[in-house]
Order: C-alpha cells, then structure tokens, then sequence
C-alpha cells in the first residue's frame, strides 16, 4: 500500500469518528426519548387496564339452579346517588340481620360461580338474609372505573342503605380481596355495620402495589411500578394512599372482625391479615379474630374448605350476635 492510499485511509476513519463524535449527543438523545416514551405508553395502557378491567357478567341462571332459595333481583343506587347498581336479594324468611357480600376485583355477584348458592344458602341456613351485587364498572352495574377500594365504599354504603330500607337492624358485611379491603374501610365510616368477614384483604393499598403491581401488570418493576402508579392516580382521581385498611381500623367503632387468609396465598400475602389482626387486637381486645388457612390459592379457602369455612363464620356470627345483646 502506498503512502498515499494510506493518508487517505486515516482521514476517511478520521472523518467517520468526527461525524459519530458530532452527531453521538442526538443519537443518545433520541434513544432516552425513545424509551421514556416506551415507559410511559405501556404504563399509560396498563393503569387504564387495571382501572378498567374487562367485566364478568354474572349468569343470569346461577340464582334459579336451587329453586328452594327465594331471590329477587335489586337495583340501587350507590351513596351520592350517580350510579345504579345490580344485585340478587335472598331472604332468610322474616329475618331482621343481613349479610352482605362484596366480590373481589374483577369478579362479580357470585364470587363461587354456581358455589356461590352454596354459599348464600350457608348464611340463609344460619338466619341471615343475603345481598349479593356487583360494585360499580363491574358485571351489570354502571360505572367505568375500578377503584379498588375508594370509591367501591360509596358502592358498599348504598348496599347498606338499601338493606336497612328493606327492614335489617343488624347489618354483617362479608368481602374477599377488594371487597374485604372495601368492607374494614365502610365500616369505619359507617356506623350500620355490626361486623366484617373480610376474607384475604391487602393492608394497604400503595404498599401492596409497590410490591405487588407486577403480579397485575405482567412489567417488571422498575421502571414501570411507580409510572403506572402515577396514571392510575391520574385516571381514578384518587391517590392509593387513601385506600388502606388498616388505618381504617385505628378509628372503626369497636365491632368484631373475622380475618381470612390463606398462607398460601401468591398474590396478596398473609402477613397483610396478620398486620391488621395484631394491630386491632391491641386497639379492640376481644373483638379480633384471624383463621389461617392452608392449601388454597388468593380468595379461595371457601372453595378449598366449604364445611370448616362456614363453621368459622358461624362461630364470628354467633360472637357478634352475643356482642350485639351485651
């Protein structure tokens, strides 16, 4: 190679490093856009799908399969009177106590599918009426945004205020994952409540997404968790911060609380149940209890344990009852 063609080639190599040189800060620039821009769409598409998860609509024949249930179907209004709500009355003959149920996120009336017979007939066995409904955006009430916990209170308040038009003195609220996290926050603020099942509930609400978000979201953690958190505050309105139960039970009114949680449970621990049974049981002695199931996945230990379930909760009824004539 003469010296020409090699002068040559060091100025072509030169001026190649020169232009990557010059135009390096764009390329960088255009590669950090890029991925905020990702980060910020699939978090955007995830919080609108975790607020605005697809619903299940309940079988219209699950309430008519046992045909010595008496039922009717209802429809309300939740408490600021915007939305109307679904739901299957089953009365326990001239009974004045009423059990209400409240489904978990992404569920519906009959939590237990067809089970769910089974399971009302368990209440109605004992002399509870039961109430069973769909939360707003959820099976065939109104709404369009799941709030997991903040605004489902407002759901739970009108299902209350509907049972005590209907005759009920003494009110039981019954929920499973959301609906046991909406169940310990209603009773805190409504004083027609004289007892809450509240069966594998999150302690709170930000904790548990922070830890927990990518069970829901399919994203890894960072960077995503705290993105879509965001969204989600920007889409509800609220701030998960506010949704969290076991604050909510440093000002409940002394009433009994039955908590459920299986051991086994992937997708909200039972250390939450074990947090808020201590706490209340310093702030309400007596008045807390705590089953520790096995072998049943999230919001399945009725399924996995109909007999022992029932019995569990005869026994909580039958101390809330006793409390109730003290």
């Amino acid at each position: 190679m003469d010296p020409v063609t090699t002068v040559n080639l060091v100025n072509i190599e030169t001026l190649d490093f020169v232009h990557f040189v010059k135009f390096f800060p764009a390329l960088l620039a255009a590669v950090i856009l890029l991925s905020i821009f990702t980060v910020h769409s699939r978090s955007f598409y995830s919080a609108w799908k975790l607020t605005h998860p697809k619903r299940r609509i309940p079988d219209p024949d699950i309430p008519a399969q046992d045909k010595k249930l008496r039922f009717e179907y209802v429809t309300f209004r939740e408490a600021t009177g915007k939305l109307a709500l679904k739901g299957c009355w089953f009365p326990a003959g001239e009974s004045k106590k009423t059990v209400i149920l409240c489904h978990g996120y992404q569920q519906n009336r009959f939590p237990f599918g067809a089970l769910s017979l089974d399971f009302i007939k368990g209440f109605i066995e004992l002399g509870y009426n039961v109430l069973t409904f769909d939360f707003r955006n959820c099976g065939k009430s109104e709404g369009r945004i799941t709030s997991v916990g903040f605004y489902e209170r407002q759901d739970l308040a009108g299902a209350i205020n509907w049972a005590r038009q209907k005759g009920s003195s003494r009110i039981y609220v019954w929920g499973v994952s959301m609906g046991a996290a909406t169940g310990i926050i209603t009773a805190a603020e409504n004083k027609a409540v004289n007892g809450v099942i509240a069966d594998c509930p999150f302690a709170d609400l930000e904790t548990y997404l922070k830890k927990n978000l990518p069970l829901w979201s399919n994203l890894p953690s960072w960077p995503f968790t705290r993105v879509i958190m965001f969204y989600m505050k920007l889409i509800t309105g609220i701030d998960s911060g506010r949704v969290s139960p076991v604050r909510a039970l440093e000002v409940s009114a002394p009433i009994p609380v039955l908590f459920i949680h299986s051991r086994d449970d992937s997708h909200v621990p039972v250390s939450d149940s074990r947090l808020m049974y201590r706490k209340y049981s310093r702030l309400n002695p007596g008045n807390a209890f705590i089953w520790d199931v096995h072998s049943a996945p999230h919001a399945r230990s009725y399924e996995m344990h109909p007999e022992e379930y029932m019995k569990k909760v005869a026994e909580f009824l039958s101390h809330c009852e006793k409390a109730n004539q003290a």
